[in-house]
């Protein structure tokens, strides 16, 4: 596990520091920012899914750390926590509690929820809206959830000082290494856009 992890961690960084620090050609900065969100991704099911399902280690500071990793991310893993572990496993695939299943009726994931004239293309436009989703969570949803107090009709419980300041504190970190360094090195738009693209990718 902590090989996997330490292989996970060093391919992110390597493809993050490639990619802001010495990266001046378009085909390698489209290959080097697919190669980022693969990493992204494996950071998030690799080392932060098991820290937070307390599976990563036996020690319980340990699966914090390696939990926390989807903050790294720009994620929150306390909010992760209540709505992967207790909401979706608790009531996986039941519509209007199990937050997986809401979409904000952009997509119909379930036969309980209400059709809408639009779902009947959503099989053509859902790529696009998975795509949305990663910066969708980053920048509004798990904001949202804190405020409302819900997961669907699931009440969160009160974070605690020190959960805020790892979800603050975290967001913080991930807007200063994808967006605001790397503006040193390149032009501010596209650093925006490969930042778009680069969740795009990772939340399809």
């Amino acid at each position: 596990m902590i090989g996997k992890a330490a292989i996970i961690l060093g391919g992110y960084i390597a493809s993050y520091v490639a990619l802001v620090f010495f990266c001046s050609n378009l085909w390698l900065a489209i290959a080097l920012g697919f190669v980022l969100s693969q990493f992204y991704v494996m950071v998030g099911f690799g080392i932060q899914h098991d820290g937070t399902h307390e599976s990563f280690s036996r020690h319980k500071w340990v699966n914090r750390l390696a939990g926390m990793g989807l903050d790294f991310l720009g994620a929150s893993s306390t909010m992760w926590k209540y709505r992967h572990n207790f909401v979706h496993h608790t009531y996986t695939n039941i519509a209007h509690v199990d937050d997986d299943l809401e979409t904000l009726n952009i997509l119909r994931l379930s036969p309980h929820h209400d059709w809408k004239p639009w779902h009947r293309f959503q099989h053509l436009y859902c790529f696009l809206v998975y795509g949305i989703l990663a910066v969708f969570w980053i920048y509004v949803s798990d904001f949202q959830k804190l405020q409302s107090g819900k997961l669907g009709k699931y009440n969160i419980p009160d974070f605690s000082v020190a959960d805020k300041v790892v979800l603050f504190g975290g967001r913080i970190l991930f807007i200063s290494y994808s967006m605001i360094l790397p503006s040193f090195f390149h032009p501010f738009w596209q650093v925006v856009v490969a930042n778009a693209l680069i969740l795009m990718v990772v939340g399809y």
